[in-house]
């Protein structure tokens, strides 16, 4: 019974020695370095995309490599008009926006999905400060009962109900105010036609 424990030992010190010199097939030069398996050039960790599998977190193979694996296939296949419209279409289909938008929802519910709402909410504050304080004034102005609320508003291009107010001015103190009610597709349509 002893030497079945001795040998168990002494394989798993094998294995742990094996484990600290070797990361499945690349090579650890130092901390801030890393051997390509591809091209066996040693390159700093930045030249490496991120892998939860590996064991050290990052990919056998540098970006470079990678992406020379993948240009031809990109150019064929994927940068096609043909395919960009097919793509466009199946993420249009409403059990695949249904589905994504469970998830989603599903994971804004976790803590880990609360922390990144937190962060993004963060970021756009301060990108966006006008817009946001525009954003602000308009809502402030509808809970104190100085403008209707939107679904009381018809559309000012297509007449259906609306469901946003666009600062058709823009965002400056001046202009907080100066709102046009509109729905989705058109409030999308006029800021993507603005540059």
């Amino acid at each position: 019974f002893l030497g079945i424990i001795e040998y168990i030992i002494r394989k798993n010190r094998i294995c742990e020695q094996r484990q600290s010199t070797f990361y499945k097939g690349a090579i650890m030069i130092e901390e801030s370095t890393k051997q390509c398996t591809k091209c066996n050039q040693v390159k700093p960790i930045t030249d490496f995309h991120k892998m939860k599998s590996a064991k050290d977190g990052l990919n056998y193979q540098c970006k470079s490599c990678i992406r020379a694996y993948e240009k031809p296939y990109m150019t064929k296949y994927v940068r096609t008009d043909e395919y960009k419209a097919k793509e466009k279409l199946r993420r249009q289909q409403p059990d695949r926006r249904a589905y994504n938008n469970k998830k989603k929802n599903e994971f804004m519910k976790t803590e880990r999905g609360r922390l990144l709402r937190r962060k993004n909410t963060r970021i756009y504050n301060e990108k966006y400060p006008d817009k946001v304080k525009a954003t602000q004034a308009v809502s402030y102005a509808v809970k104190r009962g100085n403008i209707q609320h939107i679904s009381n508003y018809a559309c000012r291009m297509c007449g259906k109900a609306s469901n946003h107010f666009h600062h058709h001015l823009g965002y400056s103190i001046e202009h907080r105010m100066d709102i046009q009610p509109l729905c989705g597709i058109c409030h999308t349509k006029v800021h993507s036609s603005c540059p």
